[in-house]
């Protein structure tokens, strides 16, 4: 049996203990309770109808091929014609027309209204009432209506309907928790840029507080280094002025205020200095919070990105919804024009059965 969802052949229970072969390669049964030749096969409920030449049924799992059951018939004519009809499958052998159920797999009625080999059947009108043709080899064609349960292909698809509906749902939930992240991520990201943007004109303005400290202590700096020139220029007149001799206290009086300025040119230059380290931090930190900047505009950027496609989900989303609602009006109409049709074969077979009997 090839599996066509996994792409490879799946052995029956037989053929599989201890088996060495390729299972990409089919393999021949050759198992004797299977011996007879196969006349027909079937896939009806999920499993494997095989009708043999000997009259045997043997059921095997559609998807495993494991061996379900074997239905030994009351006689031992060939199975010619297996038909899936609503949820029962009809099987024919010699002139009898056998109705099994296809989930328990009991036989529910046999029909013997033909009197020769019933090759072939088909269905007409596949609904709560199916309408069946069959035909056998002395060239009769009869037509029937059974009535059968909602397991079929309808079962399924209003099973997917129902999948996919929670679908929907679930991904609208899904859609609001995400919108609900997203407004609450952009709200930390407006608080933060709020607070960067503080804090970078906070550092702005104490930066050009600084700049004007250290345009200050410049200046001071420049006045010192102009009176300290002008004393040494005085000092050196002084100096060329005298005839030799000089005078002790002039001379130390000289030294003591050349002592006092150098000590003031040296505060001067240390202030200078701690102003340009103050200076160099400051612009550090404004680099720092450029980088910050930068980093913000970059996650906005990603927001928006975030922001657009959570838009192109909603708008996908929304297309989905009126899409499903769309095919779930098709088959509600669909189901309501089965309904109608149900009931005016109902009507019909009533007329027919009040007439026959009136006839009779």
């Amino acid at each position: 049996v090839f599996n066509h969802v996994s792409q490879e052949w799946v052995l029956p229970a037989a053929n599989t203990g201890g088996s060495t072969e390729d299972p990409s390669t089919p393999t021949k049964n050759t198992s004797k309770k299977r011996s007879s030749p196969v006349t027909c096969l079937l896939f009806a409920e999920y499993q494997l109808w095989v009708g043999q030449e000997d009259g045997t049924l043997v059921v095997f799992d559609g998807h495993s091929g494991k061996l379900l059951e074997t239905l030994t018939p009351s006689n031992s004519q060939p199975v010619l014609m297996m038909q899936h009809v609503g949820s029962t499958v009809w099987t024919s052998s010699l002139g009898v027309v056998s109705v099994w159920d296809g989930i328990s797999r009991q036989l529910l009625t046999q029909i013997k209204e033909h009197k020769s080999y019933v090759m072939c059947a088909q269905v007409a009108a596949q609904s709560l009432v199916s309408r069946v043709w069959s035909v056998s080899t002395d060239g009769d064609v009869i037509a029937w209506d059974s009535e059968s349960e909602l397991r079929g292909d309808e079962a399924l698809f209003m099973d997917e309907v129902k999948r996919r509906s929670d679908e929907v749902l679930f991904l609208r939930e899904a859609l609001e928790d995400l919108q609900k992240q997203a407004l609450a991520l952009q709200d930390q990201c407006n608080d933060r840029v709020s607070q960067l943007q503080f804090q970078l004109d906070k550092s702005k303005e104490e930066s050009e507080s600084r700049a004007c400290h250290i345009a200050s202590l410049q200046a001071q700096l420049d006045f010192s280094k102009s009176e300290v020139a002008k004393r040494d220029d005085i000092i050196a007149a002084r100096d060329a002025g005298l005839d030799g001799r000089g005078n002790s206290e002039e001379d130390s009086a000289s030294k003591n205020v050349r002592r006092v300025l150098a000590n003031q040119l040296q505060s001067s230059e240390k202030r200078l200095m701690e102003a340009e380290h103050r200076a160099q931090k400051l612009s550090a930190e404004l680099t720092r919070l450029k980088e910050i900047e930068e980093r913000r505009s970059a996650r906005e950027q990603d927001d928006a990105a975030t922001n657009d496609r959570l838009s192109y989900l909603v708008n996908y989303t929304e297309l989905h919804n009126r899409e499903l609602e769309r095919r779930l009006d098709e088959l509600t109409s669909k189901s309501d024009r089965d309904e109608n049709e149900n009931v005016m074969l109902r009507e019909s077979i009533t007329s027919l059965n009040t007439q026959t009997e009136i006839d009779q």
